[in-house]
């Protein structure tokens, strides 16, 4: 687990770092070890509710606008978002939470980062922080109780902590395990999107003399529309594509993408205190979608339990009569019983197909030994002559004859 290494500029008599300065004795830096990829992966995979922020998960922020322009791995200090100078928001993900608010953002260390409340579903932070919505947040020692409420939900949504922007400014860069993304869009990535978590990982590389080696950029590997984790993660959850940032920049600059995405959001032009109202309708209408696509899967899978239901048989079955026992029986007709063990494998049963008509079908081949004709209309129940045997050819005797067999019968009389 290789930390950042952070190289000490004597010149300047100061490492170069976040929020103050330092004597430079000719001495490394050494960062949180949370930023090893394999680490960050193990986290995400075995995050569970805990109130230790390293068990619980990967915390992350994801960009909305409340970012410095000229920084944006620090939150802005003025207009629409200068309160983000005071509190910062951002979720906690793993394998069973999988959803966030963005599809890129910042991977915060959790021993670096102060949590001031948390709540299991988006509060609105961004004016009133833990005040947002009065007694219903959870406080910084019950983020244990956020999470299992949250996955009580079968993790639907996204849950919102809040930090302190402060101590977050303090421990820079130590206070950011890495840059992600592909949180929502999977292992392609939005294309502008990605290209800004590259931007801002290429920037602090060259703003704090970080190592592609010690300082990753992760791309989401896992699917991404499993919100509650019901498949576990096959493989890494996050791919390392720390070497490929600078060239993919180069062929990918950030000014035409930003133009290009301004042009195709022209209401978000120059009003970035939208982008974050904006983000949170479009997680609405997906996270609908998805509560309508599962509603009807769920009708699916009723539908196909029930065709695929073995049905009560009370007659004879191969001339012989097929009993049901009493308790078989009354377990049928009470809809209200439990289930039982075999009616589970009755429901994965295909239902009976039926014989397919052949040349050779006839009607009274489909009838038991003894049995009455279908239709009593044309049946004919005088007794025969005595010698004659009294089947279906004799009681249907005065019936017209039709088809090609009659035909044949009628051509053969003829001569």
């Amino acid at each position: 687990m290789g930390g950042w290494v952070l190289r000490v500029q004597r010149s300047e008599g100061r490492v170069l770092g976040g929020g103050g300065t330092q004597d430079a004795r000719q001495r490394l830096v050494q960062a949180h070890p949370l930023s090893s990829p394999d680490v960050l992966n193990h986290l995400f995979k075995q995050g569970k509710p805990s109130n230790d922020l390293e068990s619980a998960g990967l915390m992350v922020h994801c960009f909305d606008d409340t970012e410095d322009f000229a920084e944006p791995w620090t939150p802005c200090k003025s207009g629409f978002c200068t309160k983000s100078s005071r509190w910062w928001s951002g979720s906690i993900i793993n394998q069973h939470l999988r959803t966030v608010f963005g599809d890129s953002g910042l991977i915060m260390s959790p021993s670096k980062v102060e949590l001031l409340c948390s709540y299991d579903q988006d509060a609105g932070t961004l004016y009133g922080g833990c005040a947002g919505k009065g007694k219903e947040y959870f406080g910084p020692a019950d983020t244990e109780g956020m999470m299992a409420q949250h996955m009580g939900r079968g993790g639907s949504g996204y849950n919102e902590v809040v930090i302190d922007s402060a101590k977050f400014l303090a421990d820079l860069p130590m206070s950011v395990a890495g840059v992600v993304f592909g949180l929502k869009s999977g292992a392609g990535g939005k294309t502008f999107e990605k290209i800004r978590a590259v931007r801002t990982y290429v920037m602090m590389l060259d703003r704090y003399n970080l190592s592609e080696a010690n300082f990753p950029l992760l791309r989401a590997n896992y699917d991404v529309m499993d919100f509650g984790g019901e498949a576990r993660v096959k493989g890494p959850a996050f791919v390392d594509e720390s070497l490929k940032a600078r060239d993919y920049l180069k062929k990918h600059p950030y000014t035409p993408a930003l133009d290009k995405w301004n042009r195709e959001h022209p209401y978000l032009r120059g009003h970035p205190d939208l982008t974050h109202e904006w983000m949170r309708k479009q997680n609405e209408l997906e996270q609908a979608m998805v509560e309508k696509t599962r509603a009807r899967e769920q009708r699916q899978k009723v539908r196909r339990r029930t065709a695929t239901k073995s049905p009560l048989r009370t007659g004879s079955e191969h001339g012989s009569e097929a009993h049901h026992s009493g308790d078989d029986l009354e377990h049928h007709l009470d809809h209200n019983a439990e289930p039982r063990k075999d009616d589970e494998v009755d429901g994965l049963r295909p239902a009976p197909k039926s014989k397919p008509l052949t040349k050779d079908w006839r009607p009274w081949n489909q009838q038991g030994e003894g049995e009455a004709a279908a239709d009593a209309k044309l049946a004919d129940d005088s007794k025969p002559p005595k010698g004659t045997v009294n089947d279906w050819e004799w009681r249907n005797r005065n019936v017209p004859c039709k088809g090609l067999p009659c035909k044949d019968e009628e051509s053969q009389s003829d001569h």
